[in-house]
C-alpha cells in the first residue's frame, strides 16, 4: 500500500493561514505602503497635502484585500503544485501580472509603474517567504 506523501496532511492549514499572512502583509505593504507613496508622489508633483478617510480605506482596504487573494492564490498554487520552483515563478509572475494589468488601465506613467511592480514584488517575496519559513517541504 503506498504511503501518502509526507507533506499533504500539512497542507489544510495552508489554506487559511497564507491569506491570513497575505492579508497582514497587504495591509503593510500594499495598503499603507501605497497610500504613504501616493503623498510622496502628489508631494513631488506639486500638488497640496490633502487627506481623505474615504480615499485612504479605500486604498488600504484594497492592500489588505489583495494580501489575502495573493495569499490564497499562494495556498492553492503549493497545494497542487509540489515543485517549490514552480509555485513560485508562477505565483509571483501571477501577482505582476495582475499589477500590470490593474495599473495600465491609467495613463502610463513609468514611475508610478516601477513604483507599484516593486511593492508587489516585495509582497509576494515576503508572502512566500513567510509561508516557506513555516512549513518546509521537500521538492
Amino acid at each position: 500500500m503506498p504511503t501518502p506523501h509526507p507533506y499533504l496532511p500539512r497542507r489544510i492549514p495552508d489554506l487559511l493561514t497564507s491569506p491570513l499572512a497575505g492579508g497582514v502583509l497587504g495591509l503593510l505593504i500594499l495598503g499603507i505602503g501605497s497610500r504613504v507613496l501616493m503623498r510622496v508622489i502628489a508631494n513631488l508633483q506639486g500638488q497640496p497635502p490633502a487627506f481623505s478617510p474615504s480615499g485612504t480605506f479605500t486604498v488600504v482596504g484594497l492592500g489588505v484585500l489583495c494580501g489575502i487573494g495573493a495569499g490564497f492564490v499562494l495556498a492553492l498554487l503549493r497545494r497542487f503544485i509540489p515543485a517549490v520552483w514552480a509555485s513560485t515563478a508562477i505565483f509571483i509572475a501571477f501577482c505582476l501580472w495582475l499589477t500590470w494589468r490593474g495599473a495600465n488601465v491609467t495613463p502610463p506613467q513609468p514611475r508610478l509603474m516601477f513604483v507599484a511592480m516593486s511593492l508587489v514584488f516585495a509582497a509576494a517575496l515576503l508572502i512566500f517567504a513567510g509561508r516557506r519559513s513555516k512549513t518546509e517541504r521537500p521538492a
